[in-house]
């Protein structure tokens, strides 16, 4: 793909975790050294040729498809930039950066401070008190209200606080490896639903053809049903990617900007806001860790087969895609709120066995085919179970077997159009309403 050359660089916009902003144009945002020949993703992230070529692979050609490392943005349009050639390195800690550093800091003991007043200059601070958090001369170091104490130079000081940042840095950027084979499953979760959908929107059509015009209606509106359950489930996927993606790219930003304070601010300015510093990458640590305990891989949906040609004027009524119920995250939603029917739940398992509305369609099969029941195929009242044995019991009387666990849970009688069913409970809502026994007279 064609590079335009050359573009101004600058960072995404981001709201900086405390004190003046780093000059992060110059830096390559994964691996914190600065730039010489680089590329501005789609997304903002200024990334250094290097980490460009490790993320592509070396026998890579062109740049027409670069996902960012950081906030997993897929990129079509990579800019290369032009940055003035420098010797300085991010991982020199010991050169701070002038533009960020702070002043020479005074001797804050009680005996300089009181002198302040009368015109006299305090010398600068090189001791810092580790039990009083002051920070000392030489001079005052050695005095006897300090000789006691805990006293380090202030480089010395400033090395161990650097030290603690970057195992949370690394700690942090763990959680983010962790989380994004998560958003790997969400795609691949999403394509196989798109695929199922597809394949639902196929058998109506190929059912259409068919039917008379009263069951043409009945497919539009089976049509419209099928969208708002597409609608219900893959928008709770998009929403939760969505935050997924957003607490990867808030941990990111915190990562990186932390990172860079470490590599280039002077002892006495990360002293100073170390405590800031400390506290926003906890807080990204805690979210990453909240979001990969409460956070599951999302469960593929299933569409229902519908009915044979044959049965297709007896199943009109009856004709429809259950309820649906996906777990994404902490969330769980009905794909359909619309379609809210009473039906039988199995007592052993809870699952869906019948719909109560079919009762009246089966009555009506006994009663206008004699004996023809039996020889029915009705798998069409819950997806892919068969509800009725037809091969044991008398003619008369047919065992209603759970779909899922395969247990008895009632009887249909042919001669009087009953259905016997004891181990059933009847729910709109998948809750629990006691034993049922239905009749139909």
């Amino acid at each position: 793909m064609s590079l335009s050359r050359p573009a101004r660089i600058h960072g995404p916009v981001r709201t900086p975790v405390y004190g003046p902003p780093l000059p992060v144009e110059k830096y390559c945002d994964l691996c914190y050294q600065e730039l010489g020949r680089a590329y501005l993703l789609e997304c903002q992230h200024a990334v250094c040729k290097t980490c460009v070529q490790a993320l592509l692979g070396p026998h890579a050609k062109s740049l027409d498809s670069v996902e960012c490392p950081l906030c997993l943005h897929l990129s079509h349009k990579v800019t290369e930039l032009e940055v003035e050639p420098t010797t300085q390195n991010l991982g020199s800690l010991r050169k701070p950066t002038s533009s960020i550093d702070h002043p020479v800091l005074a001797c804050q003991s009680a005996l300089h401070v009181s002198t302040r007043g009368h015109g006299r200059q305090s010398p600068a601070a090189e001791i810092l008190c580790i039990d009083t958090g002051e920070f000392l001369c030489k001079a005052c170091s050695r005095g006897p209200a300090y000789k006691d104490r805990n006293n380090v130079p202030i480089e010395v000081a400033a090395e161990g606080y650097v030290l603690r940042l970057s195992r949370e840095i690394r700690a942090v950027n763990a959680g983010i490896s962790e989380l994004k084979p998560l958003r790997a499953s969400f795609r691949e979760t999403h394509a196989k639903v798109s695929e199922s959908l597809q394949e639902a929107h196929v058998r109506l059509l190929q059912l259409r053809g068919t039917i008379c015009d009263a069951l043409d209606r009945r497919i539009q509106q089976l049509e419209q049903d099928l969208e708002k359950l597409q609608d219900g489930y893959e928008g709770n996927l998009l929403a939760e990617e969505e935050a997924l993606l957003d607490m990867i790219c808030a941990a990111s930003d915190v990562a990186a900007d932390v990172g860079k304070r470490v590599a280039h601010q002077g002892a006495l300015a990360l002293l100073s806001e170390y405590g800031d510093l400390e506290e926003a990458i906890q807080r990204a640590r805690q979210g990453l860790q909240e979001t990969s305990a409460h956070m599951h891989s999302p469960q593929p949906l299933v569409i229902p087969a519908i009915v044979g040609e044959d049965e297709v004027l007896m199943a009109i009524r009856n004709l429809n895609y259950k309820t649906g119920h996906c777990l994404v995250g902490k969330v769980q939603s009905r794909c359909s709120s619309a379609l809210k029917e009473r039906v039988l739940c199995c007592r052993a398992c809870s699952n869906v066995i019948l719909d109560l509305d079919a009762l009246s369609t089966l009555r009506a099969v006994a009663k206008h085919r004699k004996g023809a029941l039996c020889g029915v195929p009705i798998d069409f009242l819950h997806k892919d179970g068969v509800l009725m044995d037809l091969d044991a019991g008398s003619p008369q009387s047919r065992r209603v077997l759970c779909w899922n666990c395969k247990r008895e849970v009632g009887r249909w009688s042919e001669t009087d159009g009953e259905l016997q069913a004891s181990l059933v409970y009847i729910s709109t809502n998948a809750v629990s309403a006691g034993s049922l026994e239905r009749k139909r007279n």
